[in-house]
């Protein structure tokens, strides 16, 4: 359902000034060019984020904001993969949903505080994996 939310550009077919590396900086955090190249847009980012909660769809004023909004929710995704389990007995998950918190809470929960803490480290292993065509 989260995927659902905004459609992934591969890195590939984004706009020019989306563009960023996977590459290390002194302090070994791989999403320094990420960070840089998402910072000129990134109020209108988390912008769009927020409005979701309050219109219930995204609005992305640019091709810029789709990518990276995108890019968020794609990582977001394959995070919850990595929490989900696959045995012939399991439920194919293993934390429960939250009750009495919204949908749309959690989407913003994950696009941006999980982000700002998580998030850009994660998107900097899953284009490493894009790169190799995993």
């Amino acid at each position: 359902m989260l995927g659902e939310v905004a459609h992934y550009i591969p890195l590939s077919e984004a706009p020019p000034a989306c563009a960023w590396r996977e590459t290390e900086d002194s302090s070994g955090d791989p999403s320094e060019d990420l960070r840089r190249a998402e910072a000129p847009f990134l109020p209108a980012i988390e912008a769009a984020i927020r409005r979701f909660d309050i219109d219930k769809r995204l609005l992305l004023p640019s091709r810029e904001i789709a990518y990276f909004v995108g890019l968020r929710v794609q990582v977001a995704v394959m995070f919850l993969a990595s929490l989900s389990t696959h045995g012939p007995h399991e439920s194919g998950k293993i934390l429960a949903y939250p009750t009495g918190t919204s949908f749309l809470t959690i989407v913003e929960w994950l696009l941006l505080d999980w982000w700002r803490e998580n998030g850009y480290y994660a998107a900097a292993g899953f284009q490493l994996l894009e790169e190799c065509d995993w």
